[in-house]
């Protein structure tokens, strides 16, 4: 009969002057054997599998990180282990492995589709860091005008989605005439030696942000610290700001963790989460092998026209104020107008939709920088955040009050200015949180 909390009680191990309790102990007589059971909730002992190393337990009174806590667990187990030896047999289980034995049919990913989940920042990466090109010659390559190409060319959702939950993989895989444009929240498999991984997938950090990461297993991407805690670079009153910075950034444990060999199963390596259709299929294009679809939204009527008055528009002016800087494929070879050659503005009139007047072609420089504006920052907007930090001058203790202990707010702070005065800053709950008419994540 196991020994519980509600059974004589959980079990005390003393082990050097420290009172170790464990969940359940039976003591096998026929086999000499003592067996010890030990269930981990998830949150309080760091688990791998639900939640990022870096984040921090705010219910733990010292702030440990689920790392910390994971370690804390490992070396406790270990501890009664040792203690116990040699007739010991440990069995353990974490919480959401419980939850998915005595609930295998509620899956732990079955939460209604986030549009906002799929909307990912920019990527940026470093392919190599260091070439000697003795033989050949580097190429800078910048793209121009690429947010004002893409709204203006390429397709965009009109109206409301359509909802899908019971799309098979099958169904979605098999089908030669799939016209499924929108956005899937799903489970997919990442190939194996991929050199540049397609989907990218959101790290939570221990300052409760994501980290956009692009890899190929997510048990090594949730290994990946951003916050070097190897080397206390701190300590060291000889190096300067810079000096600390390099110090971290050269530490051989960090860059060990990150180039580490994955051994890990396709069901640690498996990522969920929300991308556009458009990004899924160039994904199993790549071998990625979906295993899930938890919800799919469609658009059925689509656009290509939403922002191309508008772009040609600022397009226009931008071309009109940058002027004409002679360029030899455009211009005569007896121009010597910088600012006015019409060879060149006749070349861009003929082969784009911008409709220039040749008169106004000159070089202004605030003009352009405005036009620039417009043109790249118009469908950044319609991704704003609606939940942004709110301030409030309270003059009253009433006032305060009313704020601090008010259900609907969080992260709320307070900041004494004078004897009257107090600053106080809070954010919206998420369901309190009013969206903004102005935006559109779809687009």
């Amino acid at each position: 009969m196991i020994q519980h909390a509600k059974r004589g009680g959980e079990k005390k191990l003393f082990i050097n002057n420290k009172c170790y309790k464990v969940d359940g102990y039976y003591y096998d007589r026929e086999n000499k054997m003592r067996n010890v059971y030990e269930f981990f909730g998830c949150y309080w002992h760091g688990c791998t599998k639900c939640y990022s190393p870096e984040e921090i337990c705010k219910k733990d009174r010292n702030k440990k990180t689920m790392k910390e806590l994971y370690d804390q667990t490992k070396e406790r187990l270990k501890t009664i282990e040792d203690y116990l030896k040699p007739n010991v047999k440990i069995h353990t289980i974490w919480e959401c492995e419980f939850d998915q034995q005595k609930y295998p049919e509620v899956d732990p990913h079955l939460k209604p589709i986030d549009k906002r989940d799929a909307f990912y920042g920019g990527r940026t990466e470093t392919i190599q860091l260091y070439n000697n090109l003795s033989d050949l010659k580097g190429r800078y390559v910048d793209f121009c005008s690429l947010y004002p190409s893409v709204n203006k060319y390429c397709k965009y959702p009109i109206g409301h989605p359509i909802t899908y939950t019971d799309i098979s993989v099958d169904d979605y895989i098999k089908n030669p005439n799939r016209n499924y444009f929108g956005i899937m929240k799903c489970k997919i498999l990442p190939p194996k030696g991929l050199y540049h991984p397609v989907l990218p997938y959101k790290q939570l950090t221990s300052d409760n942000t994501h980290k956009l990461l692009f890899g190929l297993c997510r048990t090594c991407m949730n290994k990946i610290s951003f916050k070097c805690k190897h080397i206390d670079a701190s300590s060291d009153p000889t190096l300067n700001k810079h000096d600390k910075i390099h110090e971290i950034k050269r530490c051989k444990e960090c860059k060990n963790i990150k180039n580490e060999k994955c051994i890990h199963s396709d069901e640690e390596r498996v990522i969920v989460g929300t991308w556009s259709t458009i990004e899924i299929d160039k994904a199993i294009e790549k071998g990625y092998k979906l295993q899930k679809i938890y919800e799919l939204e469609h658009f059925e009527k689509t656009s290509t026209d939403i922002f191309k008055l508008y772009v040609d528009t600022f397009m226009k002016y931008k071309q009109e104020a940058s002027g004409c800087k002679c360029d030899p494929k455009y211009c005569k070879n007896d121009c010597k107008n910088d600012k006015e050659c019409k060879t060149k503005i006749q070349y861009i009139i003929d082969n784009t939709a911008y409709d220039l007047d040749i008169d106004k072609v000159k070089y202004n420089s605030g003009l352009r920088f405005i036009a620039k504006i417009c043109l790249n920052n118009l469908w950044g907007h319609f991704g704003m955040r609606d939940n942004f930090t709110q301030k409030e001058y309270c003059f009253t203790l009433e006032h305060i009050t009313k704020i601090v202990f008010n259900e609907k707010y969080k992260d709320i702070s307070t900041m004494i200015l004078d004897e009257d005065i107090v600053l106080t800053e809070y954010k919206n709950k998420e369901e309190y949180s009013k969206p903004n008419p102005s935006v559109n994540v779809y687009i």
